[in-house]
């Protein structure tokens, strides 16, 4: 019953049926700790397809401490439940947490299967992008291309993964600034998914960044656009409910970009909608369509509004000194500035202006 529940994790009202006798059965046996810690982990999965990320989190640090009572810490099946918290972290833009969680399921397989085993390069790369997430882009540059090493050595040139790995590096390369690697990187991410029936989302959103930094505005929405049909032709619920409000967001952006205020407001607002239910109320990627909103209520002249809600981004956006944080700050010093209180913005652009950490 307890694999039941973890197959059935598709299927919200049948899993959770499964978990309720699960559940039973496993207490008949007087709960021993890896059936139970199975259980929790498969608790998580559907607490996660579901969208509930906080819920999910608090079964699978359930279920890594009954594992690693029951198994010890470097069992092999401990690498699956770090990796599922370190996902879970990043959602909740808890990178340095992620960073930590992937380490440690790097290890693992390290040790189990050896030092260039697909496995240890997908883990790799999920590390990767946490490290691009908490900014540290010179570890992150070295870890992502030892992961497209591996895969390209282990899996051949064509093989499915690779796309999510190329994605990954072009990340890297728009960090550097190298716009046309990382635009041929993602070119040849294309070129492997469109054997499989079509371009992933992520990649879009990607390709949309690139063509935004080349300043190919219309590119970029083009990409954005697919990848919201894409979305749009399958179930919105869970997790892809979430991928719609990043896609509404990248919109909002290009918008930005361009002066387009009243449509950037509406895409911005839907993308809050869509994203809340999802990654929570204090969720990195809501701070992300929050200030987007906010920039936006700016432009079109409600610097009352902008400020409320650029307040809200920063609140969620509580460590380190990224790009967008020092960009949340310099909007709100302009919204507090224009109306008239001078102290505020003069706090605001003094703190964007801090050495960052």
């Amino acid at each position: 019953l307890v694999f039941v529940a973890g197959f059935l994790g598709g299927d919200a009202s049948a899993g959770a049926a499964a978990v309720v006798r699960a559940d039973a059965a496993v207490r008949r046996l007087g709960d021993p700790l890896e059936p139970r810690g199975r259980l929790e982990l498969n608790r998580g999965a559907l607490a996660y397809g579901g969208g509930d990320v906080v819920g999910a989190l608090a079964r699978w640090e359930a279920a890594r401490a009954l594992w690693t009572r029951a198994l010890g810490p470097r069992h092999p099946d401990l690498a699956r439940i770090h990796n599922n918290l370190a996902a879970a972290y990043g959602d909740r833009g808890r990178h340095g947490d992620a960073v930590a969680a992937y380490g440690e399921a790097l290890a693992i397989w390290e040790a189990a299967l050896g030092p260039r085993h697909p496995l240890v390069a997908t883990t790799l790369q999920n590390l990767t992008v946490e490290l691009l997430s908490a900014g540290d882009v010179t570890t992150a540059g070295v870890v992502g291309r030892r992961a497209l090493a591996i895969h390209e050595a282990t899996l051949g040139p064509e093989h499915p993964q690779l796309a999510r790995t190329l994605g990954t590096l072009a990340g890297i390369l728009l960090q550097e600034g190298k716009t046309d690697e990382a635009a041929a990187a993602l070119e040849r991410a294309q070129r492997i998914t469109a054997a499989t029936g079509g371009v992933p989302s992520m990649l879009l959103y990607q390709l949309a960044d690139v063509r935004r930094a080349q300043g190919r505005r219309r590119d970029a929405r083009a990409a954005v656009g697919e990848a919201l049909r894409q979305l749009r032709e399958g179930d919105l619920s869970g997790a892809a409910r979430g991928d719609e409000g990043v896609a509404l967001g990248v919109l909002a952006e290009i918008e930005l970009d361009d002066g387009a205020w009243a449509p950037a407001i509406r895409l911005a607002t839907d993308a809050v909608a869509a994203l809340e239910p999802r990654v929570g109320a204090d969720g990195p990627r809501l701070a992300q369509a929050l200030d987007v909103l906010g920039r936006a209520q700016l432009g079109g002249g409600d610097a009352a509004t902008a400020a409320a809600t650029l307040e809200r981004a920063l609140a969620i956006m509580t460590t380190g000194a990224s790009a967008r944080r020092i960009q949340v700050r310099l909007a709100l010093a302009e919204a507090r500035w224009r109306l008239g209180d001078g102290p505020a913005a003069q706090a605001a652009a003094a703190a964007a202006a801090r050495p960052r950490r």
